[in-house]
């Protein structure tokens, strides 16, 4: 019965079974009677019958407003079912204050001991207990307000007073590193940087990057001391290590050049280049060797040799037109002198030329 039906009953058709028809006029003639008329609903099904108790199913939509007031209702407790009114037959915040009459709900209507301010622990936060809205030490008992009282960042510097957090009110490790945004090098003491790696950036003419002690800036070598970085008042802004004080030792490196003054260099081999040809300072055997390009040993002087000897030179080229020793001296007296002191070893000169060539 998706529309309005009509149902009657035709003694034409059956005397016994009900007819259904959408048309009015087909259920009114001779021999019919309408026994009810209904219309089908995905809710509530609405009918009128004509016959028996004539009962009628009255929908809301079909009760005009306010054509029904509480004189039309007998013994209201009666006609309503205890609690038939629930929570989903009332719209959110449908019951306003306007609708409850002044001091209807009474004291006896919430309860026993309504909430007044003895359910309130004693001494009630009021504006009279904070102070002018003051949070202040001595408002805030030793661990008393928590995480869980505290929602996140609801405690903001606006209602924390001038220092009114001491050291005594954080815990020991409390403050970690994302609490804090900013920590200035003066804020360091001391302690161990273990197993970290310290970057100092640096911007061109907005002054020297350096780490230092006792000396204040590169180039002041009568202060001991060390400082190690840029020189931003250079052009190039060279990498420079300046230690010690001219007044005693100093070893400097300018960026280009390795400057060592009054001090003893010790060390196991110095070298003028890692590949031939170079000179060669060993401190193993105490000696300056000379190598050429072919990595040969052509000269060496220093602790004795192979031989014994102080001064060795040894010239691989077979071009007799180079001589492996070439003196030049404008001097007046002897160019070279030799002396042999050793007057047990007398059939040995002091001076020998050997020579595989014959003289022409």
């Amino acid at each position: 019965m998706a529309a309005r039906s009509y149902i009657y009953l035709d003694t034409a058709v059956s005397s016994t079974v009900l007819q259904v028809t959408t048309s009015p006029t087909t259920a009114h003639g001779a021999n019919k009677v309408t026994v009810a008329v209904a219309v089908n609903s995905t809710d509530k099904a609405e009918f009128l019958t004509y016959q028996g108790t004539g009962n009628r199913n009255i929908l809301v939509d079909n009760i005009a407003a306010n054509s029904i007031s509480t004189n039309e209702f007998i013994s209201n407790t009666a006609q309503i079912k205890n609690l038939i009114v629930t929570t989903a037959k009332i719209d959110n915040l449908a019951i306003t204050t306007a609708k409850i009459a002044a001091l209807a709900v009474t004291t006896a209507e919430i309860g026993a001991l309504a909430v007044t301010t003895a359910k309130i622990a004693a001494l009630a936060v009021t504006t009279a207990e904070i102070g002018n809205l003051a949070v202040t030490t001595a408002k805030i008992n030793a661990l008393a307000v928590t995480t869980a009282e505290i929602g996140n960042l609801a405690v903001t510097t606006a209602k924390i007073n001038a220092l009114a957090v001491t050291t005594a009110e954080i815990a020991a490790l409390a403050v970690t590193d994302a609490k804090i945004d900013t920590l200035t090098v003066a804020k360091l003491t001391a302690g161990i940087i273990n197993s970290k790696i310290i970057t100092l950036d640096f911007t061109d003419t907005a002054g020297d990057v350096a780490i230092r002690c006792g000396k204040t800036d590169f180039g002041n070598d009568v202060t001991s001391g060390f400082i190690f970085g840029i020189d931003d008042s250079v052009v190039g802004n060279p990498v420079k290590f300046e230690m010690g004080s001219s007044a005693t030792k100093i070893f400097k490196y300018d960026g280009t050049d390795v400057t060592l003054i009054g001090g003893t260099i010790t060390a196991g081999t110095v070298r003028t280049s890692s590949t031939n040809p170079r000179v060669e300072l060993s401190g193993v055997n105490n000696r300056l060797d000379i190598y050429n390009s072919a990595g040969a040993n052509i000269a060496s002087f220093g602790s004795a040799g192979v031989n014994g000897n102080i001064l060795t030179v040894t010239q691989t080229d077979t071009n007799e037109d180079f001589p492996p020793v070439y003196i030049t001296s404008a001097q007046d007296s002897n160019v070279i002198s030799v002396t042999n002191t050793n007057a047990s070893l007398a059939n040995r000169p002091a001076f020998r030329f050997d020579s595989n060539n014959v003289l022409s």
